[in-house]
């Protein structure tokens, strides 16, 4: 059965605000990762805590749209994976210590929290694995329909056949990516076939 054009463009429009969301993140995401990379400790942090919320709200917005409570989390991303793992059932508790980290560099800029202050003197970049295998982990959901996956997000600027700096950023030592990038090529060639999807 093939799928109407105006049927895809009414649900690209419905989900217009999650895939901007989804395409903020992950322009933070490579940011993070330029920093980090290049020993911008801090910055890096501050810009991988706001990827994973605007990633994570951006989740909440598509599996409960009707639900568009986002102000109730504020910054806490633990809240957030909490109630993903409990209210939608989407397991990323293997991610909570990291989040918690990356929560606590984040309030302690935003807030000049001194307790947290006190806790992020010892910053590395050593959160880079963690970043990318949770952002390997948003590619892997595969909420948006039709072929939306690929089109936005970090899995439009690493498929993208354009060699721009944020594509060499996004994917410069990027294990997580570099072993799964073949198959997203594939995925995504296989949706360009079948307009079923």
């Amino acid at each position: 059965m093939l799928i109407e054009k105006d049927e895809i463009k009414a649900y690209q429009h419905r989900v217009a605000k999650i895939t901007r969301t989804r395409f903020l993140a992950a322009q933070d995401y490579v940011a993070a990762r330029c920093c980090l990379l290049n020993g911008i400790i801090l910055p890096g942090y501050i810009l991988a805590a706001q990827a994973v919320e605007k990633e994570l709200k951006s989740i909440i917005m598509l599996v409960k749209p009707e639900s568009h409570q986002l102000k109730k989390y504020r910054h806490d991303l633990v809240r957030i994976i909490d109630d993903l793992n409990e209210i939608y059932n989407i397991n990323l508790l293997i991610y909570k210590s990291f989040v918690e980290t990356l929560s606590l560099v984040y309030k302690s800029r935003r807030y000049a929290d001194d307790k947290a202050e006190n806790s992020v003197q010892y910053l590395s970049n050593d959160i880079l694995a963690d970043l990318d295998n949770m952002f390997l982990t948003f590619a892997e959901f595969n909420f948006l329909r039709y072929n939306l996956k690929y089109h936005n997000g970090v899995l439009a600027i690493m498929l993208s056949e354009k060699n721009h700096p944020i594509k060499f950023w996004a994917l410069k030592e990027n294990v997580f990516f570099e072993k799964n990038l073949a198959r997203f090529k594939e995925e995504k060639k296989a949706i360009r076939r079948d307009k079923t999807h």
